[in-house]
C-alpha cells in the first residue's frame, strides 16, 4: 500500500512539473572583462535603454521563452547573454537547443 501511495505522489509531482506549472525565463549577462553576472531588470523602448541588476530576485521575468530570446538578441553584442529557465530544481541555463 505504501509503495502505491509513493508512486501516486511521484506521478503527481511529475504531472505538475510537466503539464501544469509554466516555465519562467530571464536574461543573464556576463561582463566580458570582469566576469560579473547581471540580470536584465528594465527595458525602456522609447530611449532604447536597458537597466541591469546584480540582485537575482529583481530580474525581469518572462513567461514566454521567445520574448526572453528577443530581448537577449537586442542587448549590445559586446555583452555575453544567457537565457535562464526556471524548472522544478531552480534556475538553469538554457542549453541552446531551442525553446
Amino acid at each position: 500500500m505504501s509503495t502505491l501511495l509513493f508512486l501516486v505522489v511521484i506521478g503527481g509531482v511529475y504531472a505538475y512539473g510537466k503539464y501544469i506549472r509554466k516555465d519562467k525565463y530571464r536574461v543573464m549577462m556576463a561582463d566580458p572583462i570582469t566576469g560579473q553576472r547581471k540580470w536584465l531588470s528594465h527595458v525602456d523602448g522609447v530611449s532604447n535603454r536597458f537597466e541591469y541588476t546584480v540582485a537575482q530576485n529583481s530580474a525581469m521575468i518572462f513567461s514566454n521563452g521567445e520574448t526572453a530570446e528577443h530581448y537577449a538578441k537586442i542587448i549590445p553584442s559586446n555583452i555575453t547573454t544567457v537565457i535562464e529557465i526556471k524548472k522544478l530544481g531552480g534556475w538553469k541555463k538554457l542549453d541552446g537547443q531551442g525553446l
